[in-house]
This record gives C-alpha cells, sequence and structure tokens, in this order.
C-alpha cells in the first residue's frame, strides 16, 4: 500500500513539472540551420542540431508530370491538392490544440535584409513586418504569451543581403502534453473514419 501510494505521488509529480523547449531557426544565405533544446528540472534532454541543407531532398525538383497522359497529370494534381489541403488542416488542428497549453517565456524574431534596389527593399520590409505582427497575434491568441516579444526588421537599401534569427522558449506541462497528444491522436482518428 505505501509503495502504490509513492507511485501516485510520484507520477503526479511528474505530469505536473514542465518541460522547457527552446527552438532556434536561423537562415543566413540560403544557409538554414535548427536548434531544438529540451531540459527537465534544469537537466537538458535533448540538444539537437539539424542541418536543413543536409535534409533537403534532391529528388524535390524533379518532373513528376513527364512520361504521362493528360489524365493522369489531371488526377496526380488533384491527389496532390488534397494531400495538401488534409496536412494543413491536421497542422493547425494540431497547432491549435497545443498552442493552448504552451506558456511562451521568450519570444524573438530579428531579420536584416536587403534587395540592392531601396524601394523594394522598403515595400518588403512592410510585408515582413505584416507577417510577424500576424504571426505573433496568432501565437498571443492561441497561447499564453508571458513576455514581450522582441522584433525587428533592419533594411539594408544598397546590398543584397538576409539573416533571420528566431529564437523561442516555451514550456508545457507533461500531463498537458499527453493529454494534448491524446486528443491530437483521437481527433485524427475520428477524421479518418470520416473520410472512409
Amino acid at each position: 500500500m505505501f509503495w502504490i501510494i509513492v507511485g501516485v505521488v510520484l507520477l503526479s509529480i511528474v505530469l505536473c513539472s514542465k518541460i522547457n523547449i527552446n527552438f532556434i531557426y536561423t537562415y543566413e544565405q540560403d544557409k538554414q540551420l535548427i536548434i531544438i533544446r529540451m531540459r527537465f528540472y534544469g537537466i537538458k534532454l535533448l540538444n539537437k542540431v539539424i542541418d536543413l541543407d543536409e535534409v533537403e531532398n534532391k529528388d524535390l525538383w524533379k518532373n513528376p508530370f513527364r512520361g504521362k497522359t493528360f489524365l493522369e497529370n489531371l488526377k496526380q494534381v488533384d491527389n496532390f491538392v488534397h494531400s495538401i489541403i488534409e496536412t494543413v488542416d491536421t497542422f493547425t488542428m494540431t497547432a491549435r490544440i497545443f498552442l493552448r497549453r504552451i506558456q511562451v517565456h521568450k519570444l524573438e524574431w530579428n531579420t536584416f535584409f536587403g534587395t540592392g534596389d531601396a524601394s523594394s527593399t522598403g515595400i518588403i520590409a512592410g510585408g515582413i513586418w505584416a507577417v510577424k505582427g500576424s504571426l505573433i497575434g496568432f501565437i498571443d491568441t492561441t497561447s499564453h504569451l508571458s513576455c514581450k516579444p522582441i522584433m525587428s526588421v533592419s533594411p539594408h537599401f544598397q546590398r543584397k543581403y538576409i539573416n533571420s534569427k528566431f529564437d523561442c522558449i516555451v514550456s508545457i506541462r507533461i500531463g498537458q502534453a499527453m493529454y494534448a497528444l491524446i486528443k491530437v491522436i483521437r481527433k485524427s482518428s475520428l477524421k479518418n473514419e470520416v473520410y472512409i
């Protein structure tokens, strides 16, 4: 009986504990890098560096329509569009379920760029501000933002250059992450049953 109580108490402590996740994305002159770090009570669980240039699929730009009839190509485009719509729908549902349970502790996004032409650089700077503002608004309405977002767009009007860094630290309770995962699996399996 004593060990059952100890087990329940330990399980409760683990489920109520938070995992801190640090996500860093950098883009500099066609080089992309993702760094993911996870900590649990200060203990480093994960420190993963992903170089997207190495992960990139080399067969991505092959012509998928070569050697096929028009009807086969049309069917392939139709399947591709349906799969994209389903993927976006699933991603949006998953993001909303997880973001409701996430607390954001740090959010920085700095962009330095230039096109070499002052007028187009100014127009693109406005577009980048619009994208950043929309994304921060989405994060603010769907999650618990406990910090002031730090964003900057620094245009270089006489130079062709791009450098962007996104740095975010979030935390989620293990129990809430497990609940969100179960909810996503249940919703996706229900959706698959409806499509069948």
